[in-house]
């Protein structure tokens, strides 16, 4: 079906367009993060084969999911920019507000993690460390003083900065894993058969699936506001653009996840941690300087963690903005709620990669896989917007092949959920 006809888009000078190059950019600043800390472990845990196959195979359902919300963007009007207003406009009007839930329980778990990898990476530049609860409020305690702010413009700078210190720990443990690997040849990867802290199979392939939802998690934040700006002639080129978006950012992301993940099994073998930085490497100038860059990261990054939960607390709760004055005391409330209950996760769940697991699994699933399945459903199952506030009248109903991916992938979405929360409790 055509995208949205060109007179129902809104006008927009040239000047202010941007590039498809840009829009790559900034969707690959909020996919890559610190989630390919998680990949050596991954692998080894399942054999580096296996590994990537399920890798490979997550990744095309990744990008059919992507591919699901590009279409919603096509046949919808640009003034939602937002990810669950998009997906709300092609379902009854409370969807808009699970989905909004869903993703603060999945931002109150990846800032745990932000917590426990601060917590991580300072205790080593503290040498002799208090303990890790106290670590752990420092970043909680400094984002009080932000919280009180109604805009996060002033911190716009920190997705870049956030890629750059990314970059640069890749650099700094892909170095760490080749110069062993050159020492020391491949690493034995079947000892961990005998090892009873090894997870079982299931467990593995399960916190392997939630490795890779967590660590591309760009669905809720810049993917959608990206698709909008770009401004091209035709529908055909707007569908072109939007696909580049996916595979280049997908791809590249996928490029540098995987080659790190690989080296470090190859490297590290079973003795890979979840946290490589701290778990793998010896303490020196270079990487105190990572870990230094890690921890300023986190510092700059969490904030925005919790300004962006403010606002699908918002969406959830008022079906408006929560930063206007009249919503002040909801607004406010909620930031020691949030802080309260990333710090006491973080304290209870020591291994990051346990948080992420569970954050992946209890909620990320639903932004990567579960949602966008069942978008996928309802734009080729009823062709139109039955429930839209447009006004347009449902059409003929599509083709089965594309209802049953659209089933099958919100299904796998369900199965990693479960699969990954169990792997958490059965794994501690």
């Amino acid at each position: 079906e055509p995208l949205l006809p060109d007179r129902e888009r809104p006008e927009r000078s040239g000047s202010g367009r941007r590039s498809l190059l840009v829009s790559v950019f900034n969707v690959v600043n909020t996919t890559f993060g610190t989630g390919f800390f998680l990949y050596p472990k991954a692998l080894v845990a399942n054999g580096v084969g296996i590994g990537l196959a399920a890798v490979c195979a997550l990744l095309a359902l990744v990008v059919f999911s992507l591919h699901s919300l590009a279409d919603a963007v096509g046949r919808s009007p640009a003034s939602l920019t937002a990810y669950p207003e998009t997906i709300g406009y092609f379902s009854r009007p409370w969807c808009a507000r699970v989905i909004s839930a869903s993703i603060q329980i999945y931002l109150v778990g990846a800032g745990a993690a932000y917590l426990a990898l601060f917590s991580d990476q300072a205790a080593v530049l503290w040498g002799g460390p208090p303990p890790r609860w106290v670590l752990l409020l420092g970043p909680t305690v400094l984002a009080v003083p932000f919280s009180l702010l109604r805009s996060m413009s002033a911190f716009a700078f920190t997705s870049a900065f956030g890629v750059l210190v990314n970059c640069v720990v890749v650099a700094v443990l892909s170095h760490g894993a080749a110069a062993k690997l050159w020492r020391d040849g491949v690493a034995p990867q079947q000892q961990c058969d005998g090892d009873d802290s090894a997870p079982s199979a299931g467990a593995a392939f399960a916190t392997l699936c939630s490795t890779v939802v967590f660590s591309f998690q760009s669905h809720s934040d810049a993917f959608i506001p990206n698709l909008r700006s770009l401004d091209f002639p035709t529908a055909a080129a707007r569908r072109a653009s939007a696909s580049t978006v996916i595979h280049v950012s997908v791809l590249f992301c996928a490029t540098i996840y995987v080659s790190f993940g690989v080296l470090g099994a190859l490297a590290w073998g079973c003795d890979a941690g979840a946290d490589p930085l701290s778990d793998n490497l010896e303490v020196g100038a270079v990487t105190q300087l990572a870990r230094a860059l890690v921890c300023l990261k986190v510092l700059l990054s969490y904030p925005l963690l919790f300004f962006a939960a403010r606002l699908c607390l918002g969406h959830a709760v008022l079906s408006d903005d929560i930063t206007k004055p009249q919503h002040a005391w909801l607004f406010h409330s909620y930031t020691p709620l949030f802080l309260l209950g990333s710090w006491a996760l973080a304290a209870a769940v020591p291994k990051i990669d346990s948080l992420a697991d569970l954050a992946a699994a209890l909620a990320g699933t639903l932004q990567v896989f579960v949602w966008p399945g069942l978008l996928w459903v309802a734009l080729h199952y009823y062709r139109a917007y039955p429930y839209a506030d447009e006004g347009a009248q449902a059409g003929g109903r599509g083709h089965p092949v594309h209802v049953l991916a659209g089933l099958l992938l919100a299904a796998a979405g369900l199965g990693v959920a479960c699969c990954g929360v169990a792997a958490v409790l059965w794994t501690g």
